[in-house]
């Protein structure tokens, strides 16, 4: 599948979808690089400041301007963004997980990661670590053994 959409000009930019050079969703690659995002009405969920928090689905309550939006934790951490960026066909680079955490990547995360490249599913190179297009297949498996 992923050859014959590649054939036809669509990348596979994240696990679960393909798009011309260009025109990924900027929707979805809000979530993916940890980036804040603002839900409005009924079931919206947002994410800003590092919380957390959706509006319950019932119009009517929405409408009716008294209802709060509920807590939904926090979120943000080192190991979140490690496994939204490994939904990426990017994946993660050492550089921008530097600049973001002031720390680089664990070396945990290149050792466990190299044993997956052994087997097509991952690249590993001195900054990144990426999965293959096999590798997303199994992708949350791996994405936990790397993180965790």
């Amino acid at each position: 599948m992923v050859s014959e959409l590649e054939r036809y000009g669509f990348e596979q930019y994240e696990i679960s979808n393909f798009a011309k050079k260009n025109y990924e969703s900027a929707h979805n690659l809000k979530y993916w690089n940890s980036q804040e995002y603002l839900g409005i009405g009924p079931s919206a969920h947002s994410f800003i400041n590092g919380e957390r928090f959706f509006y319950p689905r019932s119009l009517k309550d929405f409408l009716s301007g008294n209802i709060k939006p509920v807590k939904d934790g926090t979120g943000g951490t080192m190991e979140e963004y490690a496994m939204l960026k490994l939904r990426l066909r990017t994946g993660i680079s050492n550089s921008a997980f530097k600049s973001r955490f002031g720390v680089d990547i664990p070396q945990s995360y290149f050792r466990k990661a190299k044993i997956f490249q052994n087997h097509g599913l991952a690249v590993v190179d001195c900054d990144s670590i990426r999965l293959t297009p096999k590798g997303f297949l199994v992708s949350n498996k791996l994405i936990s053994e790397i993180i965790f």
